[in-house]
């Protein structure tokens, strides 16, 4: 995506992204023409919103991890757990040390 603005972008195949696809295949070069779709303030509604359809939505390396879908406090909860976990076992190693 937006490899012709020279930006190459991976992101989420969203109402957007198709848009911006469409007009990059029928030659548009103009970042003008593409900055009402590509424009921080509507990422940034959609991250708000959770409305995943608007906007360009970053979809990095760590996208490739997923294996399930969850609510966002099951995915805090662990990381908590995880981080208990292993400061007790860090703390134990330093009192044996």
């Amino acid at each position: 995506m937006l490899s012709a603005l020279k930006n190459t972008y991976r992101c989420l195949d969203n109402d957007t992204a198709r848009e911006v696809r469409a007009m990059e295949a029928a030659g548009t070069l103009d970042y003008a023409a593409f900055g009402p779709r590509i424009k921080g303030t509507l990422t940034r509604e959609s991250y708000v919103t959770g409305d995943w359809r608007k906007g360009i939505l970053s979809a990095g390396p760590a996208a490739v991890f997923a294996d399930k879908i969850e609510p966002v406090e099951a995915i805090f909860d662990r990381l908590l757990d995880e981080a208990a976990a292993h400061t007790k076992r860090l703390k134990a190693l330093a009192v044996a040390a």
